[in-house]
């Protein structure tokens, strides 16, 4: 079958027919590209509708009843734990009887007002939304949430104009997803990356690996999400782990930069690099692109796609 062209797509989004089309998310990277590159000259009222597409509404999803069977299957001590998650908990109250229930997914559709005069709000709640459901999310939601930020960042915000306002994202986006951010910058320099569970590890907030002629390299990388210089007790606390774990180096990555007394210790030990705010900007440029600020979610969805890699992530239209 022939792939529909972007405005062949968005004739299909304004008056739906009898044609099956994917409708909450764009179609394909290309689409996605096409449309983004040419969204400052769109009409603000078309940008909404898509993200009246694409941002998740109170609903059931194609993939509920398949994710309730699964939860079903388990021994009550498993399933109890399970229900501390308040989607599991919806789940199973909204397929208690037939009567109607509330369905199982609350929506963020309620965004949508905080346009176009509360952009960074409106995103916020969205990062919020990311990583309260990342796990629960079927492939194509996740895909279209991914859009939705894209299009309010391209429509109602735009690219920073500078380094400064680039940390400033970095900053406000929560610390999950600043380690995500990191993760896929050490994959796209060619590491095997392991984003470690969240917890107070020490040190271990990514694990990156990579072999090369010479030997095989095994870096603990913590990532600070600071505002204020990282100082020399956390640059001598990596240090104990890089032991500990058998690794080659520990690396310090912040937003911020680093104190006199960090910076010293970091010179006078190998094993040890510290990265500041400025120097993390240049490499984010050179191996994600100039444009990443505009792309976050989307990078934060690889991320945790890539860590959460389960029965979780399927087509909505499976069951």
């Amino acid at each position: 079958m022939k792939e529909l062209t972007l405005e062949e797509w968005l004739d299909l989004i304004r008056k739906p027919g009898k044609t099956s089309f994917i409708d909450y998310a764009f179609p394909t990277d290309r689409h996605r590209s096409e449309y983004l590159s040419t969204i400052q000259n769109r009409p603000e009222s078309e940008v909404i509708e898509l993200l009246q597409h694409f941002l998740i509404p109170s609903a059931s999803l194609g993939t509920d009843e398949w994710t309730l069977k699964w939860l079903l299957s388990h021994e009550p001590a498993e399933l109890e734990k399970l229900l501390r998650f308040q989607y599991y908990r919806r789940l199973l109250f909204w397929s208690g009887s037939g009567s109607k229930r509330p369905p199982p997914w609350e929506g963020i559709t309620w965004i949508l007002d905080l346009l176009p005069y509360f952009p960074h709000q409106a995103l916020a709640a969205l990062d919020s939304y990311f990583l309260a459901h990342a796990q629960f999310l079927p492939d194509g939601r996740f895909s279209g949430l991914a859009d939705a930020a894209e299009l309010i960042r391209e429509k109602f915000i735009g690219a920073p104009d500078n380094d400064s306002d680039t940390l400033k994202i970095l900053r406000d986006i929560n610390p999950r997803h600043f380690e995500c951010i990191v993760e896929r910058l050490y994959d796209a320099m060619e590491y095997k990356t392991l984003l470690t569970p969240v917890r107070a590890d020490g040190g271990r907030d990514i694990i990156a690996t990579r072999s090369g002629p010479a030997k095989a390299e095994r870096l603990i990388v913590e990532c600070k999400r600071y505002s204020k210089p990282v100082g020399i007790k956390e640059t001598r606390s990596i240090l104990g782990v890089v032991s500990s774990e058998k690794a080659n180096k520990g690396v310090i990555v912040t937003t911020s930069r680093f104190t006199k007394g960090a910076r010293e210790f970091g010179l006078s030990n190998k094993r040890i690099e510290l990265i500041k705010g400025s120097e993390l900007v240049l490499l984010l440029n050179e191996y994600l692109g100039a444009r990443w600020p505009l792309h976050i979610e989307r990078l934060v969805s690889e991320s945790l796609r890539k860590k959460n890699g389960s029965h979780i992530f399927r087509s909505e239209t499976e069951s």
